[in-house]
C-alpha cells in the first residue's frame, strides 16, 4: 500500500474546505471587479477621444455590451461568494460567525454589504452611465468636437 508521504505533491489528494473556497471566491470577485473597472474606464476614455459621432455611438454600443458581459461574470462570482459566506455564518463555531457576534456586541452594525456594492451596485451604475451616454449621443446631446 502506498503511503501519502510517498506520493509526489501532484499525486496527493487535495484537501479543500469552505474557508479556502471563501478566500478563492473573494479574490476572484475582486480581480473580476477590477478588470470590469479597467474596461469601463477604457471605454469612457476612448469615447471621450472619438472624433466622429458614428465612432462615439459605436464605441458606446460596444462598451455597453462588453460591460454587460463583464458584469455577468462579476455577478456570478458575487452570488457564489454570498452563498459560501452564508454557509460560514450558519456553521456553529466558524470564526466569521464569531467575529459577527463580537462586532454586534460592540454595537457596530454594517449599513450595507460591501460585496453587494462590488457585485451589483457599482457595475449597475457604470452600465447605466454608458446607457445614458449612448442615448444622449443618439439624440445629439453629446457631440464630438
Amino acid at each position: 500500500m502506498v503511503k501519502p508521504q510517498d506520493l509526489t505533491s501532484w499525486q496527493r489528494p487535495v484537501v479543500w474546505d469552505i474557508n479556502q473556497e471563501r478566500v478563492y471566491l473573494e479574490n476572484l470577485l475582486n480581480q473580476r471587479f477590477n478588470f470590469f473597472l479597467v474596461i469601463f474606464v477604457l471605454i469612457l476614455g476612448s469615447s471621450a477621444s472619438a472624433n466622429s459621432q458614428s465612432k462615439l455611438i459605436l464605441l458606446l454600443s460596444f462598451g455597453l455590451a462588453l460591460c454587460l458581459l463583464m458584469w455577468a461574470t462579476v455577478y456570478r462570482i458575487y452570488v457564489k461568494l454570498d452563498v459560501v459566506l452564508k454557509m460560514c455564518y450558519d456553521h456553529e463555531g466558524h470564526f466569521l460567525k464569531e467575529i459577527a457576534i463580537r462586532t454586534n456586541k460592540r454595537g457596530i452594525k454594517g449599513l450595507f454589504s460591501v460585496n453587494s456594492l462590488i457585485g451589483i451596485w457599482i457595475p449597475l451604475m457604470c452600465f447605466l452611465m454608458l446607457a445614458v451616454a449612448l442615448l444622449l449621443s443618439f439624440t445629439g446631446f453629446i457631440k464630438t468636437s
